[in-house]
């Protein structure tokens, strides 16, 4: 797994070895931040679900002016902080290990980009989207992109965010959300 741009381009970084992970494929991920690439100087980024912190250490690679790395397994958060280690990235993230909704609760800052990557057999992407859509933590025109399995139900019930569009990549779906705000 590698920085696809900015500043760390081309670094490697360490991935968990653990069932439990799943990587957002490079493919993938070149295609998010071609979508987000305006988006993400001098923004605020959520990596909820962060497993390595690739998708935050991309933004911060960026030029994002924060981003929060959120997980609840230590051995990830471990992994998150030697990525950074690894780069020297001294400042410009702060990190939570616990749970996503619990991090919702907890966070200080409103966010331009928010990743959420759930585990797919769990329903914790729907209740952290919609924790946050009731939650004053997004700026009005935040982005959330959503990873999930293609060709799965997911009942969700949004107020102030919108689908913008969802992409398909093999087995994998990555949904585009917004505020309804602008």
């Amino acid at each position: 797994m590698r920085v696809i741009a900015g500043i760390y381009r081309g670094r490697i970084l360490k991935e968990p070895i653990s069932d439990e992970v799943r990587p957002t494929i490079d493919r993938v991920k070149e295609a998010v931040f071609g979508s987000l690439q305006f988006n993400i100087i001098d923004a605020n980024v959520l990596d909820l679900f962060a497993g390595s912190g690739a998708l935050g250490i991309e933004c911060i690679s960026r030029g994002s002016k924060l981003v929060t790395f959120v997980d609840i397994s230590s051995k990830s958060i471990d992994i998150v902080k030697g990525n950074l280690n690894s780069l020297s990235i001294k400042d410009g993230y702060e990190i939570y290990n616990c749970s996503c909704l619990d991090a919702l609760k907890l966070v200080k800052n409103k966010y331009d980009i928010v990743f959420v990557d759930a585990p797919f057999d769990t329903n914790l992407a729907t209740q952290a989207i919609e924790l946050m859509d009731s939650l004053e933590i997004l700026n009005d025109d935040a982005k959330i992109v959503w990873e999930r399995k293609a060709g799965k139900k997911y009942p969700i019930s949004l107020k102030n965010l919108k689908v913008d569009k969802v992409k398909k990549y093999g087995t994998i779906e990555v949904v585009f959300l917004s505020n309804n705000l602008i």
